[in-house]
């Protein structure tokens, strides 16, 4: 799954996955979580074998059943047990190889849930399959949007399907590669700390609340003997606390399990951070890791992994970042905002693209000022925060109701230093606390740099979106031409589709991701490499 295109077409937002052969379970769940509020997915299987597992397509199941998103696989190339496997979910299935996915092909595909809400994204006057369309960049997008709200959707629609038959890869708004691979001797797999989705409104509970774990060259266990994988509280914690994940059966040197969390789902990287794996009787189940060390055989670590190593205090800090963008945030949780800074980094980004949106579509369907005034007040509202908006209004103006979200602003208006501070700058200062400890000769040290040009350039895209937003509001309070605000929104969406999903850059191997791709990569922050344990 290196890419990943996302695009916003109306009230749907549409994520078209490829699915590739070094593809694993982990991978697919982090991807699920990413996606976790796209209304259509579309995976498509340029290599079936992760499908022929019964726990991938589960997987996908279950995000169908808890998101309600309209999912749906697209097969490349036949493959029986994958076609089987998928067959006995009801997810529905498109063979490539049958002929073009046209429209009609993709409806039909979806009807059994969701053909109405596809209806929405598919004009009924085009059924042919559209090839060759290239998305543009953003100097090149239309101010007028004369063709209207379909000719955008259809095009896209393009993009998602097209490109993708005629290329063989995925072409538009490509995020940023959702695993990276270690050369290191040793290492014998992945633990991958994942979300189920079933939070709480006041708690942190359903995030980081599940671990998958997918192992390799493994030796077998001796006769008599099993393997047991636990869950250790941190290194520097007098009390230890052990979780057990559950047994390993190694077959053929591999290993997999997944732990699908307690009844509270509890949220376990909020005091875990390392793996182990030991071997003890097969026969009776044991209550705590045995403390003969002779008996541990493969372990692991959140921030050695991230760190390849690393001094007790690097470890330390690079641990604290980590917990603080994915599992709880202090300073957030005090003000009800549980889950992480990059979870409200991608929520209140989603909710600001979707008002973008929303806004366009009461100025071309009802041309209501009213609307439109109260919709931009809450943008914003949710980009300067309940703190800093009184200052973009008039005394006339009426704030929206509380929103937990609006809280703290999304950007810095008073600079990054300002009090309260705002969600970007939140995130950013944990990032630059990665960089700082993470060595400069790393891959994952050029993704966390490549996180902070991102929100260099998301901060930018969000200050030109408010700047508009003001100048609507000035606008409604005076004589608003339909055309002057017409391009004014259509600015806004582009600026909040490039902040949401990133933008395409037409120079190859170039690409600008936006804060789906950062969250992304910063999601993998929570995978411990396993190596062999040596005393």
């Amino acid at each position: 799954m290196k890419q990943m295109t996302t695009t916003r077409m109306g009230k749907l937002r549409s994520v078209v996955v490829m699915v590739e052969p070094s593809d694993t379970l982990a991978v697919l769940q982090q991807t699920l979580d990413t996606v976790s509020q796209a209304p259509i997915l579309i995976l498509f299987l340029a290599d079936p074998s992760l499908f022929r597992q019964a726990d991938a397509v589960a997987l996908v199941e279950g995000y169908h059943h808890h998101s309600h998103a309209q999912v749906c696989f697209v097969l490349a190339q036949a493959d029986s047990e994958a076609e089987a496997r998928i067959a006995s979910s009801y997810v529905p299935l498109i063979l490539a190889a049958e002929g073009p996915i046209t429209r009609e092909r993709l409806l039909a595909g979806l009807a059994a849930s969701h053909q109405r809400a596809v209806e929405a994204v598919v004009p009924r006057k085009d059924a042919s399959l559209l090839n060759g369309v290239r998305p543009p960049t953003r100097s090149a997008r239309p101010r007028n949007w004369s063709g209207g709200r379909r000719g955008r959707m259809l095009a896209i629609l393009a993009l998602l399907i097209g490109s993708l038959l005629i290329g063989g890869w995925l072409v538009g708004f490509p995020v940023s590669p959702l695993s990276k691979k270690a050369s290191l001797p040793m290492v014998v797999g992945q633990v991958h700390l994942v979300s189920s989705g079933q939070v709480s409104e006041h708690t942190s509970q359903g995030i980081m609340d599940q671990v998958i774990i997918d192992l390799e060259q493994l030796s077998a266990p001796t006769a008599g003997k099993r393997y047991y994988a636990w869950l250790l509280t941190d290194a520097d914690q007098s009390d230890l606390q052990a979780l057990l994940l559950g047994s390993l059966t190694v077959i053929n040197g591999r290993a997999s399990l997944r732990y699908a969390g307690d009844a509270l789902h509890t949220n376990l990287l909020l005091i875990m951070s390392r793996f182990l794996v030991t071997e003890e009787d097969a026969m009776i189940t044991p209550l705590a890791p045995s403390p003969d060390q002779r008996l541990w055989k493969y372990t692991g670590a959140l921030a050695s992994t991230l760190l390849k190593g690393g001094t007790v205090a690097q470890q330390h800090v690079a641990l604290t970042s980590i917990r603080r963008l994915l599992a709880a945030d202090p300073a957030f949780d005090q003000l009800d905002l549980w889950g992480g800074l990059t979870t409200w980094l991608v929520r209140d980004m989603s909710t600001i693209e979707a008002g973008a949106n929303s806004l366009r579509e009461l100025w071309e369907e009802q041309h209501d000022e009213q609307a439109v005034r109260q919709q931009t007040i809450r943008l914003l509202t949710l980009l300067d925060g309940r703190a800093w908006v009184p200052q973009d209004l008039t005394p006339a103006m009426v704030l929206p109701p509380d929103e937990r979200q609006a809280h703290l602003g999304f950007v810095c208006v008073k600079g990054p230093n300002q009090d309260p501070p705002c969600v970007m700058a939140a995130v950013a200062h944990q990032v630059n606390g990665l960089v700082q400890v993470v060595p400069s000769a790393l891959p994952e040290h050029s993704s966390l740099m490549e996180a902070m040009a991102t929100f260099n350039t998301v901060s930018y895209e969000l200050m030109q979106l408010r700047q508009d937003a003001q100048h609507l509001l000035r606008l409604t309070e005076q004589s608003l031409s339909p055309s002057e605000a017409l391009t004014l929104i259509n600015d806004m969406v582009n600026l909040a589709d490039v902040a949401y999903v990133g933008q395409h850059d037409p120079i190859p191997g170039r690409q600008h991701q936006g804060v789906m791709g950062v969250a992304q990569s910063l999601q993998m922050l929570a995978t411990l490499e396993v190596t062999m344990f040596h005393p």
